[in-house]
C-alpha cells in the first residue's frame, strides 16, 4: 500500500508540474535551472510512479485490488473477490474451471458489497493456494460452499460476514507475506477478523 501512496504522490507532482510549468505558463521567461527542473520532473515522476506501483500493475490481468501484488513471479495477497485468479490457473484445467472460479469469486464479491450495514460485521478469511495444480475444481467447490454459508449466515443471523480470499501462491511459497496480511485484519475496527478457513496442500514429496 505504501508503494501505491508513493506512486500517487509522484503522479500528483507530475500533474502540478504540467499545470504550472506548461499549461499556465509563467509570466516571465524561466531561468535555465527552472526549465531543467521541469523537464527532469516530467520524466522522473512517471518513472517513479510506475516503478513504485509495478508489483500491482503486473497483476492487472486479474483486475485491480490493492491487496494483491506480485511476489516471486506470482500475484498473491488478499481480495474481497473482485480480483480474479483464473488467469493464473494451469491450462490443464480448461475454460469450464476458469469460468466457474470467476463466477464464485464474483458471487463472493457481490455478497461482500451487499453486507447489511445495520448489523455488526466480522471478517472470515479463506486461505488457500488458489492457482496450485492440485486445486482446480476442488477449490471451486470449496469456495462455492463458503459462498453459500456466507449467504445463509448473512440472511439468518444478527451479524454479517465479510468473506475474503487469501492466495498463498501456487506452491504456498508466499505464505508468510499473505499470512501477515490476514493477521493484520484483526485490527480492523469495523470488520475484524474472527476466523480463518481453507485447506492447504502438501506440495512436498511423500515418504
Amino acid at each position: 500500500m505504501t508503494a501505491l501512496v508513493i506512486s500517487a504522490a509522484a503522479l500528483l507532482l507530475w500533474a502540478v508540474v504540467i499545470w504550472y510549468g506548461i499549461i499556465r505558463r509563467p509570466r516571465h521567461v524561466p531561468s535555465r535551472s527552472v526549465v531543467i527542473g521541469v523537464v527532469v520532473a516530467l520524466i522522473a515522476c512517471p518513472v517513479v510512479a510506475i516503478a513504485s506501483s509495478w508489483s500491482y500493475l503486473a497483476c492487472l490481468d486479474g483486475g485491480f485490488d490493492p491487496g494483491i501484488s506480485r511476489s516471486d513471479g506470482e500475484c498473491v495477497g488478499v481480495t474481497d473477490g473482485t480480483y480474479k485468479f483464473s488467469s493464473a490457473l494451469s491450462n490443464d484445467f480448461g475454460p469450464v474451471t476458469r469460468d466457474a472460479l470467476d463466477h464464485v469469486e464474483s458471487t463472493i464479491a457481490d455478497q461482500n458489497a451487499a453486507l447489511d450495514q445495520s448489523k455488526p460485521r466480522v471478517t472470515v478469511a479463506f486461505l488457500a493456494p488458489f492457482t496450485s495444480d492440485l486445486s482446480g475444481p476442488r477449490l471451486v467447490h470449496q469456495l462455492e460452499g463458503a459462498a453459500a454459508a456466507q449467504r445463509q449466515i448473512n440472511k439468518d443471523r444478527p451479524f454479517a460476514i465479510r468473506l475474503l480470499l487469501a492466495h498463498l501462491g501456487s506452491v504456498e511459497g508466499q505464505w508468510e507475506t499473505v499470512v501477515d496480511q490476514v493477521a493484520n485484519l484483526v485490527n480492523d475496527s469495523d470488520q475484524p477478523l474472527v476466523a480463518v478457513m481453507g485447506l492447504g496442500l502438501d506440495t512436498g514429496p511423500a515418504g
